[in-house]
């Protein structure tokens, strides 16, 4: 049995355990409460890091006439004929211009959007290294899988050879750096979290 002058003490330690108690709750609380208010901010912050639809596909669309030009304005300088792609994916379509106008989506509309919903995240560097890179993603691919379909050969080799495959590349590489420029991150989104950090 416990002797009366030592109840309160008793009483005191109980209440002092409860208080504790209490305290380490709240503090388990507040901190779980951060951590999901941390995790929330980075979702938020990269989903605004990510380039808006609107420049994404006015990149592709600026992107994609440079490109068109090279095709049939520069390369029958540099290589004594046009880059008809229109005219190799119109064999497959049925025309000329069914296959401009799959050039046409593509390049402004496909690339892009897969640009900037699937691979920019994964992709290295500034905006325009990224747009760089994606482009001669873009090229290879073409090289490889596309132009062998058209009967165009790996590489070009029945359409050019070596020469047309580097004309091509510095034709995707024009498209890469110009979609990634402008579709890069906006200015003000990146002034907005500078800031956010500071504070």
């Amino acid at each position: 049995m416990i002797p009366l002058r030592d109840i309160d003490k008793v009483a005191i330690h109980v209440h002092a355990c409860q208080f504790k108690e209490h305290v380490n709750g709240g503090a388990r609380t507040v901190a779980s409460f951060m951590v999901v208010a941390s995790r929330h901010t980075c979702a938020r912050e990269e989903e605004d890091m990510k380039p808006s639809w609107s420049r994404v596909l006015l990149g592709g669309f600026v992107g994609t006439v440079a490109l068109t030009f090279m095709m049939y304005g520069v390369a029958p300088m540099m290589l004594g004929m046009k880059m008809d792609i229109a005219a190799m994916l119109g064999q497959m379509l049925g025309s000329w211009a069914m296959g401009m106008a799959i050039h046409l989506i593509n390049g402004i509309v496909i690339f892009p959007l897969i640009y900037a919903l699937l691979v920019y995240r994964f992709l290295p560097g500034p905006p325009v290294a990224k747009g760089i890179l994606w482009g001669a993603i873009l090229w290879l691919i073409a090289q490889l899988m596309v132009m062998p379909m058209m009967g165009a050969g790996i590489f070009s080799a029945n359409a050019g050879g070596m020469m047309a495959a580097v004309g091509s590349l510095v034709g995707h590489a024009v498209y890469g750096t110009l979609l990634g420029s402008i579709a890069g991150v906006d200015t003000a989104t990146t002034e907005r979290l500078a800031h956010a950090g500071t504070r």
